[in-house]
């Protein structure tokens, strides 16, 4: 499948000049491609209606911050010290927050679909979130260190080494919070750079980066930080607040990384790397094909032969045979899996590879049936719970929040696809 999608963009790239492909931008970072097509977003939408009153639920009135856990059968909402996924999940917020305010604004037609949002009911969660959003940042911004590379997080104060994903899910919440006025941008915007030189000052002249600032390695972690490090970089890029010499090292990391994972990747991974390196990846080709830059192709042909990964993995596969094998899979593959394959569905449709559209979406509604399913597990008579999504199985034992937040992502990409909105997404998996 890689020399096959290899080949289709060849013949993309021979055709390029006499096609017309269009993008429109705004200030919220990279441009998103859609198609046609509205028979899901109903569904979809109240799955994430219900995510949201999850979220709000998960909320710790008395710290304003995020539990991580919750076990529906026993009524517990519970904290795990992971500051990665703290961070993860108080983005996941930013952006279902900015998905229903899109919404009020009319700029997601959702009224076409005969659904009106509960505007009053959101408005009340998305307080709650905000409250918890705002808190977690204050908590994080308060323990950075500085050297003569940048700004990092304490690893006294994270209890675990400081790495490049601590730094990168920090821009992006500084990022969304500058989009959501939760700061002021003057206040953020040297953070963010220090912030960026910090992780820039990591990578090795073959375009691999050292994850631990106090260790050289770049084979730990590698198949979700440099990934992760990576999709902060490219939206801080397509934001407005860095310097144009800062995004010009970006653009340059950029370029050499693509050497040295790409040519990683064809030795052989794991599916889990193929997450967040199309995460990064896909920011990075939008930007190169803007400008008309030759390596947008290989980058392409790169996300696109990961997304075949994950549509092609056993997990994908036996979900598609329907919702009698749904016990036997992992919630977290399929939503992570979604998000991903939603971006090649976006690069895919740039490129007019039809045949690779039609695909991943035939994947990506198998993925929404069996999100729901997993769901509807929680009774409606649960104390907590409601909305959430578990590990799978027949029973929900305990919920992860942030499984909830990779769904999240995912699902909004569909719903931007299917209502036909040429938008982007604030700070957020852009599409």
């Amino acid at each position: 499948m890689r020399n096959h999608i290899l080949i289709l963009l060849g013949i993309v790239h021979f055709t390029r000049a006499f096609t017309g492909w269009t993008t429109q931008n705004d200030s919220r970072g990279t441009v998103l491609y859609v198609a046609s097509s509205t028979n899901r977003n109903l569904e979809v939408i109240q799955i994430l209606e219900r995510m949201t009153e999850y979220f709000s639920s998960m909320v710790d009135t008395s710290s304003n911050q995020f539990y991580s856990l919750s076990r529906p059968q026993s009524g517990e909402l519970l904290h795990r010290h992971c500051p990665i996924r703290d961070m993860g999940v108080t983005w996941d917020a930013q952006t279902i927050s900015f998905f229903w305010e899109d919404c009020r604004r009319n700029e997601i037609p959702v009224t076409s679909i005969d659904y009106k949002i509960p505007h009053l009911e959101m408005s009340h969660h998305r307080t709650l979130i905000s409250n918890a959003i705002q808190s977690t940042i204050q908590h994080y911004i308060g323990h950075l260190v500085k050297d003569e590379h940048g700004l990092t997080l304490d690893s006294i104060f994270l209890e675990e080494d400081s790495s490049i994903a601590h730094s990168g899910f920090l821009i992006l919440l500084l990022l969304s919070s500058s989009s959501s006025s939760i700061l002021e941008e003057q206040k953020i915007a040297s953070i963010v750079e220090d912030l960026i030189l910090g992780i820039l000052s990591m990578q090795r002249s073959d375009g691999a980066f050292h994850v631990y600032f106090d260790q050289d390695n770049v084979f730990q972690m590698i198949d979700f930080y440099p990934g992760e490090a990576m999709v902060a970089l490219m939206e801080a890029y397509s934001s407005d607040i860095i310097s144009s010499s800062t995004k010009q090292r970006i653009m340059s990391s950029m370029k050499t990384a693509f050497e040295f994972y790409s040519h990683y990747y064809n030795q052989g991974t794991d599916v889990n790397y193929n997450i967040w390196q199309v995460q990064a990846f896909a920011r990075f080709f939008h930007v190169l094909d803007k400008s008309h830059d030759h390596l947008s192709n290989p980058v392409a042909n790169y996300v696109l032969s990961m997304c075949q990964d994950i549509v092609e993995s056993p997990a994908w596969k036996m979900m598609a045979r329907g919702s009698s094998f749904y016990p036997n899979l992992q919630t977290i593959e399929i939503v992570c899996g979604l998000d991903a394959i939603m971006e090649g569905i976006l690069i895919a449709q740039k490129l007019s590879l039809d045949t690779i559209v039609t695909s991943f979406e035939r994947n990506a509604n198998n993925a929404v049936s069996f999100i729901r399913t997993i769901q509807d597990k929680v009774p409606k008579t649960a104390i907590v719970g409601k909305g959430g999504l578990g590990y799978g199985g027949i029973q929900v034992f305990e919920q992860r929040l942030d499984v909830t937040g990779h769904a999240i992502h995912g699902l909004i990409k569909v719903v931007r696809w299917n209502t036909g909105v040429v938008s982007q997404i604030r700070s957020n998996h852009l599409l």
